[in-house]
């Protein structure tokens, strides 16, 4: 078995890494199931070790049911998340047509969106409903962007001595390498921990890769109802179809808890969904742990309502969204993150091929026309 895959790069020495045989072989029986259904070989990886961490891991599904699922594509802890079921699971979007060799449909230019500071400036029409981007990081020194100064760590300290900052890394997803800059009058905060200046010198020195751009703060709106210090980000899915044009065809907004601290995804994020017309919140989902996902009526913390609760000026959501979509037509699906804040719409980054997974629960991919023919299957 471990013979056929080992000319994926990494794949082999990635299963043999797993602990324990059981492990190991559920490892390579997916990732050649993957393959034998056509999913890239960049992915092969992902699916692989989702799949075994759910088949050994995850609770309250039975081994029946996590095989019967994993054979046709969907990673077990959906089934609980998405109300899977073996009569309802076609409307839903399989890994093994989303990661298809043939539905990567933005390949060639990729470059755009891998690298935040490469999507700023392809959005340089858009800069007003981008946060403020004042410098650009790497292992050669500083380098200014929209600020004043030449360039250096005393720059961006004492920056962080007049406003919030945002330090992200131009590559990765999920959060990773995401850090909240500010300063208290006494000591800097990253991420909430107190530095001193010689600790946040040593601490910036060595970013590399790394955008510092303005935190933007969500709509008081999102304070209230979550409580202070909280996110609110939307991810909003446009298909630009050649027909029928830009088509908002999914959205939801993902808001903080006591629980999340300062990124999204990860366990204490409530997920709700937007109502594509009104912009108003429906069914909640609370990311209890990685895979323990429960429906939820209040806010978990401040015991606020969230169901029909509006975005603010979602007009201007639909337009925006729109804009950018016929801006790039030639990447069609475009999953576009944005943060509702006090200084208006912005957008903190494009997935050129993002996941279905925070939407589905409330948008099953495979029942919208326009998924059914960007996405074949």
């Amino acid at each position: 078995m471990f013979g056929k895959l080992k000319t994926f790069k990494g794949i082999s020495k990635k299963a043999l890494a797993q602990k324990g045989m059981g492990r190991k072989i559920k490892y390579m029986s997916y990732a050649l199931s993957a393959h034998k259904n056509g999913v890239v070989t960049a992915r092969l990886d992902r699916i692989a070790q989702e799949y075994t961490d759910n088949y050994f891991d995850l609770q309250g599904v039975s081994n029946e049911d996590k095989a019967w699922f994993a054979k046709r594509g969907y990673s077990p802890h959906k089934i609980p998340w998405y109300k899977l079921t073996r009569d309802n699971y076609t409307d839903y979007i399989s890994d093994f047509v989303f990661y298809s060799r043939k539905n990567y449909v933005n390949k060639k230019f990729d470059a755009w969106f891998d690298n935040k500071l490469t999507t700023y400036y392809v959005l340089s029409p858009f800069k007003s409903n981008m946060p403020v981007h004042f410098y650009y990081k790497d292992a050669s020194g500083v380098y200014a962007i929209n600020a004043e100064g030449k360039g250096n760590i005393d720059d961006i300290l004492q920056l962080a001595r007049e406003r919030e900052l945002a330090l992200k890394s131009t590559t990765g997803g999920h959060g990773d390498g995401f850090y909240k800059l500010e300063y208290n009058g006494k000591d800097y905060l990253v991420n909430g921990k107190p530095y001193d200046e010689d600790k946040t010198r040593s601490f910036l020195g060595g970013l590399t890769g790394y955008i510092i751009t303005s935190y933007e703060r969500p709509r008081q709106l999102f304070s209230e109802i979550c409580g202070e210090n909280t996110f609110a980000v939307m991810r909003i899915y446009m298909i630009n179809d050649k027909e029928d044009g830009p088509q908002m065809i999914a959205g939801c907004i993902r808001l903080g808890s006591k629980a999340s601290g300062y990124v999204t995804g990860y366990e204490g994020t409530v997920y709700c969904g937007i109502e594509l017309e009104t912009g108003k919140l429906f069914r909640q989902i609370y990311m209890k742990s990685d895979y323990e996902y429960i429906y939820i009526d209040k806010h978990p913390d401040t015991g606020k309502v969230l169901e029909g609760v509006g975005i603010p000026d979602w007009k201007d959501v639909q337009e925006l969204t729109a804009r950018i979509s016929k801006h790039i037509p030639m990447t069609p699906y475009l999953v576009i993150d944005i943060i509702p804040s006090e200084n208006g719409l912005k957008v903190l980054e494009i997935n050129s091929h993002g996941q279905f997974a925070p939407v589905e629960a409330f948008y099953p991919a495979m029942k919208n026309k326009y998924v059914r023919k960007l996405f074949k299957e």
